[in-house]
């Protein structure tokens, strides 16, 4: 059994848009991409300024989320 990450934080109350939000996501945990290189991205090709920090703890915010999803539906290789 894992356990989930300890920090509960609701994503809706984060101080960007939802879109930059994602923008985060896709390239931080996705394609695995640094969080200082993220933030840069979001800067100069988006024009959407977020620190870094702040797309760290938005990935370890939907973490959590996720890993609430994924132990509570397994997929058929995790039952085994």
């Amino acid at each position: 059994m894992h356990s989930a990450p300890e920090k509960d934080s609701c994503l809706f109350d984060i101080r960007n848009s939802l879109n930059t939000l994602c923008l985060i996501l896709t390239f931080h945990i996705s394609l695995g991409i640094s969080a200082p290189k993220t933030a840069f991205i979001l800067k100069n090709i988006f024009s959407r300024p977020c620190s870094y920090q702040a797309g760290l703890n938005y990935s370890q915010s939907a973490a959590y989320h996720c890993h609430n999803f994924n132990y509570t539906y397994p997929t058929e290789a995790e039952k085994s």
